[in-house]
């Protein structure tokens, strides 16, 4: 069986002021250093974990400095928190692709402004139609036609995954909503074959960000295995487990 401590030291061990700090991580060892965690928003989660992947904190070394020229950063420094690094000239979208950022903030601040931490699927909506009323073939937005006098033909642009239902305004809301969830409930039971939750865990991530911090700086499983809620095992086994579930996330957030 493979030796996963090989290496590893104990808390005593390390030496402090270390990478961790470097990047902004917070004591591994104590909770309270996270700070209100518990008033993060889900973009908020989604960014300390992608703070702490390797590749991301690559890409912004790399390409802070080259992204200075763009207007958005016209008022910030690589150093402060809502500047972006957009990636190599000439390859739009690259941070786009690879993280689902319009552009990266720097990993080392993890208090950033919700719009730099916005995920880009976020920023356009989901909602795509034909508008008759512009010029472009094809724009995104929300589909707004309260105050119409007269009748109006939108043609939707609708993915596989996505269905439109159409409200009266002149006649109650509440019945119509209760149908509308009533459609998308047997819509998304058909194609899914269940009705699909909310996969945010939020009182978990706090232990998951703490053990990934610790592996951060070596820290050998048994004392990792120390901070495991009472509810789980306590066993190097346990603080291995969380790992492995913590890396996950922090691909797939």
């Amino acid at each position: 069986m493979a030796n996963h401590d090989k290496g590893a030291r104990t808390a005593s061990e390390t030496n402090q002021p270390n990478e961790n700090a470097d990047w902004g991580i917070p004591d591994w060892r104590d909770d309270t250093s996270y700070g209100k965690t518990d008033g993060w928003s889900d973009n908020r989660w989604r960014w300390e974990f992608f703070r702490r992947r390797k590749d991301l904190r690559c890409f912004f070394d790399r390409w802070a400095e080259s992204s200075l020229k763009f207007k958005t950063n016209e008022s910030f420094t690589p150093r402060d928190a809502g500047f972006l690094a957009f990636g190599k000239e000439g390859a739009e979208g690259d941070a786009i692709r690879r993280f689902d950022y319009a552009g990266v903030p720097n990993p080392r601040i993890g208090a950033q402004p919700a719009f730099a931490i916005m995920p880009f699927s976020q920023l356009t909506s989901k909602k795509r139609y034909y508008d008759p009323d512009r010029r472009e073939p094809s724009a995104r937005g929300v589909l707004e036609v309260v105050g119409k006098r007269t009748a109006k033909e939108y043609h939707l642009l609708l993915e596989p995954h996505e269905m439109a239902i159409k409200f009266d305004l002149n006649v109650p809301i509440a019945p119509q909503l209760k149908d509308a969830r009533d459609m998308l409930r047997r819509k998304q039971k058909t194609m899914h074959g269940k009705y699909l939750q909310t996969r945010q865990h939020h009182s978990k991530w706090l232990l998951y960000l703490r053990v990934l911090d610790a592996r951060a700086q070596d820290v050998v499983w048994r004392e990792i295995a120390e901070i495991m809620p009472s509810t789980t095992r306590s066993s190097q086994q346990s603080a291995r487990d969380v790992w492995k579930q913590a890396r996950r996330l922090s691909d797939t957030l």
